[in-house]
């Protein structure tokens, strides 16, 4: 049984379960569409390995977005702490993992969120897979004008390599190194400022790969865009699965 929250214009999609943590997973799209390929299969994945999973199907154009989809986010994140579940992971794909990256880098933006909002929304950690991180040179120019609206000052709010502080949770990071859509300029610009606040992060690089491989698996293959199925590259779930352990460990 699949239940479905409205937060908003958004929502909060899960299959009732247990589970030793949850993850809140948001799909990429650019900002402009939500990939079923980076929701449901990932989702059902990590419920395998005995997480809870939820999908946020946040806001995009031609809703004037701007910080919509991280106040969905922080909500997601409330509700799914008002279950039982203390320990959430934020994850996401390319401009879902730049929106996941963002509520790691701003949960605690007291002019954001209001005093009651602030208490327990620190994630336990997030997991960006091959995330756009910045509106500066190596950005992807249309996630950050969907998003933005060309709103300079906060194209610098979410130009998340430079919003980093000791207070951004434990970080995994996957990105291929053939990726033309989003360079991996854009992880190595991340992992830079996670490393120089003292942030715990790891970050794995594959030689090749297109960008939006998902699980990389035969389930989301995606033929026509070049987007097959890898062993090698689907060995960062399992990457994952050892970090979180970590994590939950801590």
């Amino acid at each position: 049984m699949t239940i479905t929250i409205p937060i908003g214009d958004a929502e909060l999609e899960y299959t009732p379960t247990e589970g030793k943590a949850a993850v809140i997973i948001c799909p990429g799209g650019g900002y402009n569409h939500l990939s079923h390929r980076e929701g449901g299969p990932v989702a059902r994945r990590f419920n395998e390995e005995g997480f809870f999973a939820a999908v946020l199907r946040y806001s995009v154009i031609p809703e004037e977005l701007k910080l919509k989809p991280l106040k969905q986010l922080a909500w997601a994140v409330r509700y799914v702490k008002g279950l039982g579940f203390d320990r959430v992971f934020v994850m996401g794909f390319s401009a879902g993992a730049h929106l996941a990256g963002s509520f790691g880098a701003h949960w605690n933006d007291a002019e954001l969120f209001t005093e009651d909002e602030l208490a327990a929304q620190r994630p336990l950690g997030q997991i960006l897979c091959y995330p756009v991180v910045s509106a500066g040179r190596y950005g992807h120019k249309e996630s950050m004008t969907n998003l933005t609206g060309g709103d300079e000052g906060l194209a610098e709010y979410f130009s998340l390599e430079n919003q980093i502080t000791t207070s951004t949770p434990p970080t995994f990071m996957w990105h291929s190194g053939s990726d033309m859509l989003v360079p991996v300029e854009n992880s190595l610009m991340l992992y830079a400022a996670l490393r120089a606040a003292g942030v715990e992060a790891e970050l794995h690089i594959f030689p090749y790969g297109e960008h939006g491989l998902s699980l990389a698996t035969p389930e989301v293959e995606q033929v026509e865009k070049n987007r097959f199925a890898d062993a090698h590259l689907a060995e960062w779930f399992t990457l994952c699965l050892s970090w979180m352990g970590h994590i939950l460990k801590d």
